[in-house]
């Protein structure tokens, strides 16, 4: 009985992205307090509930382990992946945690082979992953990147998950290519759109995509990149596809119309919608609360394509709200609530054509 029948394929890359993570109180109210406190710990870590659903099922039947013989499995191997970094590291981790799970489960060799398997093959699926989507990146031209200068004030924020990664919050970094990656899913494709991604806090019914991710992570995230507010990025989401990935620029997911053509029918996406100018995006962080709370965190905003001081970054040159709307161009993009990376980097000045 061979271990792929576990199931494990799919979490590399949401555990290099991080996952699209599902509340506590979505899950069935049957589980124990227990199990939910489990599944908590696996979103942590980067897997949603239905991948983590999907891999416990399998690992419980080839193994014959009870459900929650299978999640103490599983929880166990994701930790042993994202606390090491080479493969010596990783098999120490496993053993380790396998005695463990071995002892409190009173498991045989037999089925320990296979949690022992199930490890190895998620393992390789993480690479796998890394090489498949982050690796695709070039290198920024920057020298001595491969580690991260983290401010004090930062380090109680910042974990080191691999050679060269990093993870603020649910924000994967990549200090030697110079980018982070964080998961979103597609919010809305039909109707007006005046922002390009905002959290489920923020404003959903006029944004094309949304995201679990706390703006405040993602602007740490940044700024430990050498990022400031002013400064020019790129951002290109990605997403699977008969077993590729395909890989653009947000910008080009998204159109104008005139305003006069569209404006009172819910379809805006017409022959006169026309491709959004060469356009960058302006990293200009966003305002803090007398409170101390970034106003961002508070009110969801993102990457806005009009004038908005909350949010994180802004679309240049700017939109011309008195004239144009924005829509998303429907065939240009996965269909609505199909998950996708965002990657956002720094872009230089003479690249976009910046006068």
């Amino acid at each position: 009985m061979k271990n792929k029948t576990v199931g494990i394929m799919a979490a590399a890359a949401l555990l290099i992205g991080g996952a699209y993570m599902l509340n506590a109180k979505d899950r069935d109210s049957d589980r124990s307090d227990k199990t939910k406190r489990i599944y908590i710990t696996y979103m942590k870590l980067g897997a949603s509930e239905e991948l983590v659903d999907a891999q416990v099922n399998g690992l419980a039947k080839v193994a014959g382990l009870t459900r929650e013989q299978a999640l103490d499995s599983m929880g166990m191997i994701l930790r042993a992946i994202t606390t090491t970094e080479s493969k010596r590291e990783f098999e120490t981790a496993l053993r380790s945690g396998t005695g463990v799970i071995k002892k409190k489960h009173n498991l045989d060799d037999k089925q320990i082979k296979f949690v022992e398997g199930a490890g190895r093959e998620m393992q390789t699926e993480v690479k796998n992953a890394q090489a498949s989507t982050i690796s695709k990146e070039k290198p920024s031209g920057r020298e001595d990147t491969s580690e991260l200068v983290i401010p004090e004030k930062f380090s109680n924020r910042v974990k080191k998950i691999g050679a060269d990664l990093y993870r603020v919050g649910d924000v994967t970094i990549d200090s030697k290519l110079q980018v982070a990656v964080f998961p979103a899913k597609v919010n809305q494709i039909v109707g007006l759109i005046e922002y390009a991604l905002v959290t489920d806090a923020g404003k959903v019914h006029e944004s094309f995509l949304s995201t679990k991710i706390k703006p405040g992570n993602l602007h740490v995230a940044l700024l430990l990149l050498g990022m400031n507010p002013k400064t020019d990025v790129s951002v290109e989401v990605s997403w699977q596809k008969d077993g590729g990935w395909i890989r653009k620029s947000i910008t080009d997911c998204i159109a104008q119309y005139p305003l006069e053509v569209a404006s009172e029918i819910e379809e805006k996406e017409t022959e006169k919608s026309f491709n959004l100018k060469p356009s960058w995006w302006k990293w200009t962080g966003s305002r803090v609360r007398p409170s101390g709370i970034l106003a961002a965190d508070e009110l969801g905003s993102i990457l806005s394509l009009q004038p908005d001081p909350d949010a994180l970054s802004l679309i240049e040159p700017m939109i011309d709200t008195s004239r144009f709307g924005s829509h998303v161009w429907s065939e240009k993009v996965p269909k609505k609530d199909s998950m996708i990376q965002i990657f956002i980097q720094r872009i230089e000045t003479e690249k976009h054509g910046k006068s």
